[in-house]
């Protein structure tokens, strides 16, 4: 990444909360229960705590998912998934955060 300061215009281009789930909490799904999924009891809470400027992911981009196995080649195989989205939001100029759980956050 470039480490010169960038100007952002929040108002068109808000900060992205990326939930990244961890092992065993896959789901075909954007909505549902699980932390991660649009209408759960976390998802409901960070859209109200949220400070202005920033925004979950699945609002603008679909939810990050991978399949949750136990399993070296399934977190490679997430990793990569994980980075050509970040990529394609440091090509758009997007700022971004991170949440993870579990496997999700190594």
């Amino acid at each position: 990444m470039d480490s010169r300061a960038r100007e952002y215009d929040n108002s068109t281009k808000p900060d992205l909360i990326i939930f990244v789930h961890g092992t065993f909490s896959s789901s075909d799904e954007d909505a549902g229960s699980r932390w991660w999924q649009r209408g759960s009891e976390n998802w409901n809470w960070m859209q109200a705590h949220l400070p202005s400027g920033t925004a979950l992911l699945g609002e603008s981009f679909q939810l990050f998912r991978w399949d949750g196995r136990n399993s070296q080649a399934s977190r490679l195989s997430a990793a990569n998934k994980l980075l050509a989205l970040l990529l394609e939001l440091e090509k758009q100029g997007r700022n971004y955060h991170l949440v993870g759980h579990s496997h999700g956050d190594r």
